[in-house]
């Protein structure tokens, strides 16, 4: 059986810096009203970057394009090399495009275990019949894959909470939970929709420290939206800001800062005036 670290894909140092995603000139529109404009992102392996801007921006239409729920009226959307444009979301998971949701979506009557073991079970390789018959093979399986839920619990530190309902769990350790779902595919491009909303400063400052050591140690592209602007400046390497489907500003979070058309779009006036 391979390892953890083997299981989540860990990268190599050559590629350090490979360029995972990339999206060009994007466009989405519902009817006649345009939600994404033009949008271009290039991400790259271990690389931790933020996705801001106003309510309606189309901050979750791009998530929705990345993950495959939306397909684009136009442009391009490249992940480790191909096309992913059209492919169903469960097969863009399978490539390794894991995203988290801005509404908690766990399975809230099974165990925080179950709700990791769940992505586990999505990448086996035993069959119908040796599942019914619980094969040697099925039993060695599962025990590797029950193995594998319990480290990334302890990783993430649900160790002690593994084998209670994940809808009896407070608030932030459900958040902590979803993050886990989603590494338990283990993806190369993580998404994470609002992940600091509901925390409380200790809970965010926890967080900030775990998507640091997650991106690090498996050299994960994580992408993620957060209204938080003190939690995603302070994580974040580089922003790319929206505004009504438009891309505003794109840089690092010291350059956004002093941006005239990012502070005018939150706002709503001339900071000058």
């Amino acid at each position: 059986m391979p390892s953890e670290k083997n299981a989540f894909k860990e990268r190599k140092t050559s590629e350090v810096n490979k360029i995972i995603l990339e999206a060009r000139g994007l466009q989405m529109s519902f009817g006649g009203l345009m939600a994404l404009d033009n949008f271009s992102l290039r991400l790259a392996a271990g690389e931790l970057h933020g996705l801001i801007g106003p309510n309606g921006a189309g901050k979750t239409t791009v998530f929705n394009l990345f993950s495959g729920f939306y397909r684009p009226t136009d442009g391009e959307i490249i992940f480790n090399g191909s096309s992913i444009l059209g492919l169903p979301p469960q097969q863009i998971a399978g490539l390794g495009i894991t995203r988290t949701f801005q509404n908690i979506r766990l399975f809230q009557e099974l165990s925080v275990l179950e709700n990791v073991l769940i992505p586990f079970h999505s990448r086996s390789k035993i069959n119908f019949w040796q599942a019914i018959l619980r094969s040697p093979g099925f039993r060695r399986e599962e025990k590797f894959f029950r193995q594998q839920a319990w480290e990334l619990l302890e990783k993430i530190g649900l160790q002690d909470s593994g084998r209670e309902m994940a809808g009896g769990l407070p608030y932030g350790q459900q958040r902590r939970l979803e993050i886990a779902r989603a590494l338990a595919a283990a993806p190369l491009l993580l998404l994470l929709d609002e992940p600091a909303a509901g925390l409380n400063p200790r809970e965010t400052e926890d967080l900030m420290v775990l998507l640091q050591d997650l991106k690090e140690q498996y050299n994960l592209a994580i992408l993620l939206i957060d209204h938080d602007m003190k939690f995603v400046m302070h994580i974040c390497q580089c922003l790319t800001v929206l505004d009504h489907g438009l891309t505003i500003a794109q840089g690092p979070p010291a350059v956004i800062q002093k941006n005239r058309r990012v502070l005018k779009a939150y706002l709503g006036e001339d900071p000058n005036a």
